[in-house]
């Protein structure tokens, strides 16, 4: 709900979203279809999609046929902006991106933004911890792969304290922060290289400091024996 309202005061025309893609793939790579969701159609921003491919990104929908992690925010955007008020770019990050080079696509991806005449929110996606024996992840000295060996409260608190420093090394603006604190801590998310990526792209705009809106563990509204760290943040 936080992230919403936050969107909501921008009233973007484009989206520019950054997922991470969960098999192999090109360390960049862009969709330039429609999206048909039940809900609605998303059009792509073909001015911002062009521009982008002539920096290098190519378009390769393939990849994104068999991804879900950019997928999975439409609903949330449709429900906000409406699908007929919005237009999509699609870009997938894949961990094949050499996160030394992350600065340098960032300042192309921002050039591109600057150029487009439609008012741009960058958006990108990443979940944290993933925790439970369905995950095989669970604290220290526990067996894997042992459903009901952990209580609630346990999965609740080693996911909390596994996404705790990655969680301040975001905050704090600081994208090699994370990284490092994602090796330190083992921290099981998705969308490392997504997240340093979007970061980057935000400083390339201007952006100097980053404020969390929300974070809650999956169990917290949906009880269950695998759960997963959420959190939303914004960039100013």
């Amino acid at each position: 709900l936080s992230s919403a309202a936050h969107l909501t005061a921008v009233c973007p025309q484009t989206a520019l979203m950054i997922g991470t893609s969960h098999r192999p793939a090109p360390p960049l790579c862009l969709s330039a279809q429609p999206w048909l969701l039940p809900f609605g159609t998303f059009h792509p921003d073909a001015g911002l999609i062009s521009r982008l491919t002539q920096q290098g990104i190519p378009v390769a929908e393939l990849y994104h046929d068999q991804e879900h992690s950019i997928e999975n925010q439409l609903p949330f955007l449709h429900e906000v902006c409406g699908s007929h008020n919005l237009h999509i770019a699609p870009l997938l990050v894949s961990s094949a991106l050499d996160l030394t080079s992350a600065p340098q696509w960032a300042q192309r991806i921002a050039s591109c933004i600057r150029q487009t005449p439609r008012t741009v929110v960058v958006i990108g996606t990443t979940d944290f911890t993933h925790a439970g024996a369905g995950y095989g992840e669970l604290p220290s000295g526990r067996p894997q792969r042992q459903h009901g060996s952990v209580s609630a409260a346990e999965l609740l608190a080693y996911t909390q304290s596994q996404d705790g420093p990655v969680l301040s090394a975001v905050k704090s603006f600081d994208a090699q922060r994370v990284v490092e604190q994602q090796q330190r801590t083992q921290c099981s998310m998705c969308g490392l290289h997504a997240t340093v990526l979007t970061m980057e792209v935000a400083r390339c705009l201007g952006m100097s400091g980053g404020r969390l809106l929300s974070y809650a563990v999956s169990s917290q509204v949906l009880p269950r024996d695998d759960v997963t760290g959420f959190a939303s943040f914004s960039f100013q």
